[in-house]
């Protein structure tokens, strides 16, 4: 489910290490690949990111206090599943 070949894994892979460097945390090796759960979550992200950055240039989406416990929706959330669907 992984591509351990992918030139984006590998950037991530080497970010990852130059960043556990910098912050101290000693590996005995560098991963050569990620669960496939981190890879879900990665992708995951990378959609949201990716669906924010196209609605903001079509609208401005400006963030605003929102509560779990709250019936009221985030007014631009429909708008951002739209953004998020045709890539799914």
């Amino acid at each position: 489910m992984v591509d351990s070949s992918s030139q984006e894994l590998q950037s991530l892979l080497d970010d990852w290490a130059l960043l556990s460097s910098r912050l101290g945390v000693r590996r005995s090796k560098a991963p050569e690949s990620i669960s496939t759960e981190s890879a879900l979550i990665y992708d995951g992200v990378k959609l949201l990111a990716t669906a924010i950055q196209d609605l903001d240039q079509s609208q401005t989406v400006e963030i605003q206090s929102i509560s779990c416990e709250s019936a009221i929706p985030w007014e631009k959330g429909s708008s951002l599943i739209n953004y998020m669907r045709p890539v799914i």
